[in-house]
């Protein structure tokens, strides 16, 4: 008498075990790809911030939040002396709390 055995055979079983994997692992390449691409276009919003504020001179504060529509980023302003005579640093700070861009600029007074 043969019976007939009905399954899965193991070859068939580690195929797609591995066809699974290979779909996981590109998965998880994909999401930490797009975490880090978040993470430099929020990095970048953040410098363009502190470009326009340093370059026009927008803040009249030391410190504080930005308004619309900027909301959730805070900046520090700094200005430091030189060992030059009249020479001075300005530095803008920008944070949102995590993550901070630092932007300097030399002027002389």
């Amino acid at each position: 008498m043969n019976k007939k055995i009905e399954g899965f055979t193991l070859i068939e079983v580690l195929v797609c075990v591995a066809v699974l994997g290979s779909i996981i692992g590109i998965i998880t390449v994909l999401l930490n790809y797009i975490d880090l691409y978040s993470t430099q276009n929020k990095l970048l919003k953040q410098y363009q911030i502190a470009r326009e504020l340093i370059m026009e001179d927008k803040i009249k504060e030391d410190t504080g939040t930005l308004p619309s529509p900027y909301e959730g980023f805070s900046y520090k302003k700094i200005i430091k002396s030189t060992k030059y005579q009249n020479i001075y640093i300005y530095r803008v700070i920008v944070s949102d709390g995590k993550d901070s861009v630092i932007l300097e600029k030399i002027i002389k007074k």
